[in-house]
């Protein structure tokens, strides 16, 4: 799953938040760029209940009517992030830049029209968006043959030797285990078969009793670690599946940007 990992001054933010869902919606006969310049107006004199309904009304009416501009529907969402942002809401901030970054990861802000901190917090999401797009273009090689092989061969191929060595110790005391145990209570079973032929009934019916004992011994020793080593195995195939997948991502998405607070540091992709 992909994931943007916001530090800020050891503080996570989470990677993604609710879309808004409800917004005035502007006249029809209202042109797009004359209401985004009414919402910048409003937000330039501080009516920001103003500006956010004139932006919101913008990217609700580009969903429904479809009129207006993708540059004007941008800077909607820009605006929109900004306010969430500057609010302390980077969460938000940063569900509503990836409306616009999912559309065009290549989207300038304008240094004149934003601040510096709100255009580095947006440059931050930018890195997280091309990262998970080039993660899943490169996609996750197939599993090799070696992972399916026993005796902790994929922790060892994946430089995991304390693992392949715990592993191979236990299948191979398993494996060990439930041929010794076959060979030596089937060696008692054969004893007791040899004994039968002294013809005596009791003998006989005692040599039976104990020959069927032994051989559910035999059975349920030699079955039983047979199945821990096939467990263990699979237990091997599963972990070096795990490995192998993670180890197909490459952290290539590290953002720097200014703050209010500091320094925003962030490490993007698919874990």
């Amino acid at each position: 799953m992909p994931l943007l990992l916001t530090l800020l001054l050891g503080l996570a933010v989470p990677a993604h938040a609710e879309e808004p869902q409800d917004a005035p919606v502007a006249p029809a006969n209202d042109a797009p760029a004359a209401a985004l310049a009414r919402a910048r107006e409003a937000y330039a004199l501080g009516d920001f209940d103003a500006a956010h309904d004139g932006f919101l009304a913008l990217v609700q009416r580009a969903r429904n009517v479809g009129d207006v501009p993708a540059e004007v529907e941008s800077e909607a969402w820009i605006y929109l992030g900004e306010m969430q942002y500057l609010d302390g809401n980077q969460a938000g901030a940063e569900a509503r830049f990836r409306m616009v970054l999912q559309r065009d990861p290549t989207y300038t802000v304008s240094p004149v029209a934003h601040p510096l901190e709100v255009i580095g917090f947006f440059d931050v999401v930018r890195t997280a968006v091309t990262t998970e797009r080039e993660a899943a273009r490169e996609g996750i090689k197939p599993y090799p043959w070696w992972g399916y092989t026993p005796l902790g061969v994929p922790q060892f191929k994946q430089r995991r030797p304390v693992r392949g060595t715990l592993y191979a110790f236990f299948q191979v005391g398993f494996a060990a285990t439930s041929v010794a145990s076959w060979f030596i209570v089937d060696a008692a079973v054969k004893r007791i078969d040899t004994d039968q032929s002294a013809g005596d009934p009791v003998g006989v019916a005692n040599s039976q009793l104990a020959r069927r004992r032994a051989t559910d011994l035999r059975n349920g020793l030699s079955y039983s670690f047979a199945t821990a080593f096939y467990v263990t195995w699979a237990a091997s195939i599963a972990d070096g599946g795990l490995s192998w997948r993670k180890d197909q991502v490459v952290l290539t998405g590290v953002g720097v940007a200014p703050s209010r607070d500091g320094v925003m540091v962030s490490v993007s992709g698919r874990f």
